[in-house]
């Protein structure tokens, strides 16, 4: 499998065709100034087959709603699946207008959860595999999430750890350093040894590279904002994720 094609895993459990989606009596074209069809709403929304997709225009989010993400004001996606899907899936596609540089589109996945032991192994690596394929065909630069996990952050329950900021990382996900995390490589001049070599790492795909450079960014690091880099086919990001789809042969 790989971003630029669809697997037979892919065709298996993404099928758009079952997906339902219900546009809410919105126009969306003229909310996000282009049409989307039902194929690109399930495509970007990652929605598997048997989904329900409810379209929601968000103007802002209040605090409350938002918790510790930013996520956007834009089209969001409401994804349910009867068997899948925990709660919903949440992803916003919203237009960023950036200080002197053109309006830009990006895809915001704020909630994804996957109910463990019924979700098929692999679901969230093809989600993000047909999100990006899509993403690229409709020159939506990036995709952006909030990364959960690491040092600094406290537990989801409970015992039990956050654990996007690796997760993410695997499937092409990449920032900068947080300072904290730069702050602890030169206590590693030699395992992993690519930490504080030339040209030393600077963004948390710069650490993962090796499979020791993951272990140490399990134990190390910090989860904050992260982005994958939709721009083309050809970019890190796809290039990871190619990667991580093909080691599980999906």
């Amino acid at each position: 499998m790989s971003v630029s094609a669809a697997s037979a895993f892919e065709k298996l459990h993404f099928d758009s065709t079952p997906v339902v989606v219900l546009r809410g009596g919105l126009d969306i074209a003229a909310l996000v100034g282009t049409p989307l069809s039902d194929e690109d709403i399930a495509m970007l929304s990652g929605a598997p087959a048997g989904s329900t997709v409810l379209c929601v225009y968000k103007p802002n989010w209040l605090p409350g709603e938002a918790g510790a993400d930013r996520p956007q004001p834009g089209l969001y996606f409401h994804v349910t699946h009867p068997a899948f899907i925990a709660g919903k899936n949440c992803i916003g596609l919203c237009l960023v207008a950036d200080p002197g540089v053109s309006a830009y589109f990006i895809l915001y996945v704020k909630d994804v959860s996957f109910v463990q032991g019924a979700a098929p192994a692999g679901l969230a690596g093809a989600m993000i595999a047909r999100m990006a394929r899509r993403c690229v065909k409709l020159n939506v630069r990036s995709m952006r999430l909030l990364a959960a996990g690491g040092r600094h952050w406290p537990d989801m329950t409970p015992g039990k750890r956050w654990g996007g900021y690796v997760a993410w990382a695997r499937y092409g996900f990449d920032m900068p350093l947080h300072p904290l995390d730069v702050g602890l490589l030169h206590h590693f001049p030699h395992f992993p040894a690519h930490l504080v070599k030339p040209p030393g790492c600077k963004f948390v795909q710069d650490v993962v590279r090796t499979a020791d450079g993951m272990e140490w960014w399990k134990i190390c690091g910090t989860g904050h904002f992260m982005e994958f880099d939709c721009s083309n086919l050809a970019s890190v990001s796809v290039k990871v994720l190619d990667s991580a789809l093909a080691a599980k042969g999906i």
